[in-house]
């Protein structure tokens, strides 16, 4: 069973990254703009539903380096039904542990997981991540001073 402070880590994250995801779309719109002369060209685009309000889409695209996949999990952040909540490693913010592993642990009654993204470096060493990471509202790691 996943304790309170994991559930308020998991909350923290994911309500950062759903802010994150407020600023996002403002960025969007200039980056659709110049999307095919900066990117390339899309070849392929498929798209599924992976929750109510949740979906998943993957492109194929040709650029001039070559080609390239592009993966994006989309959704309302108003949705209450969704919440972005950060990964840990049995309750802690260092560990070795993959995403899937991560994202099965989490996955409990009362907490589907729908989506799991590999969103930041880390230190090989201690598997400390090397940029800010929010839990609950705090600030559980911060980046490097260089």
């Amino acid at each position: 069973m996943i304790g309170k402070r994991t559930t308020k880590v998991w909350s923290s994250l994911l309500s950062g990254a759903m802010l994150l995801s407020l600023l996002l779309p403002a960025g969007q719109v200039l980056a659709e703009e110049n999307s095919l002369s900066a990117t390339g060209s899309i070849v392929d685009e498929r798209q599924i539903e992976i929750g109510p309000g949740a979906t998943y889409t993957w492109r194929n695209m040709q650029s001039d380096s070559g080609p390239e996949k592009l993966h994006m999990v989309e959704f309302d952040p108003k949705n209450s039904a969704l919440s972005l909540e950060p990964g840990m490693t049995d309750g802690k913010v260092y560990g070795l542990q993959g995403v899937s592993k991560m994202a099965s642990d989490a996955d409990k009654e009362g907490n589907r997981v729908i989506a799991a993204v590999n969103g930041d470096f880390y230190d090989m060493s201690s598997g400390v991540p090397l940029g800010m990471f929010m839990g609950s509202g705090i600030m559980l790691t911060s980046p490097p001073s260089n």
